[in-house]
């Protein structure tokens, strides 16, 4: 057991240093497809606490968390990719008080704002924004 350990502790220590020396202007962003759990991320920005909006909008505040939380631009691209096909890069917005009050968001660029952040050139945020599910 204590090899496993150990071999896993190496293994993960050796993935932070990978990530860490990634040049993420060298990442070919076209390969990076999201995984399943990417796509359930997404669902988890419509809900705060036991709290939703009808029209199926996302809490900006916990998109912001989100974008800002993901230091592997691997895993940020897979976030990105599955921000554009979930919501697409315009305004979504949620009412509340019957209607009256507003919340816009933008998931989109919270995740830009994290590519420009992290070093993805304009090219790789353009080809992250042309990603579509099916």
């Amino acid at each position: 057991m204590i090899n496993f350990i150990q071999s896993y502790e190496d293994f993960i220590n050796e993935s932070e240093n990978l990530n860490e020396s990634i040049d993420v202007k060298e990442i070919d962003v076209e390969k990076i497809q999201p995984d399943t759990k990417d796509f359930s991320r997404m669902e988890d920005l419509k809900w705060q606490g036991s709290t939703f909006f009808g029209t199926g909008a996302p809490f900006q505040g916990k998109i912001d968390a989100m974008a800002k939380l993901i230091k592997d631009p691997i895993k940020l691209v897979r976030r990105a990719k599955a921000i554009i096909s979930e919501y697409g890069t315009k305004e979504h917005v949620g009412l509340s008080n019957g209607g009256k009050t507003r919340h816009p968001a933008n998931p989109w660029k919270s995740f830009e704002t994290a590519l420009i952040k992290m070093g993805f050139t304009n090219t790789q945020i353009e080809e992250i924004k042309k990603y579509r599910k099916w």
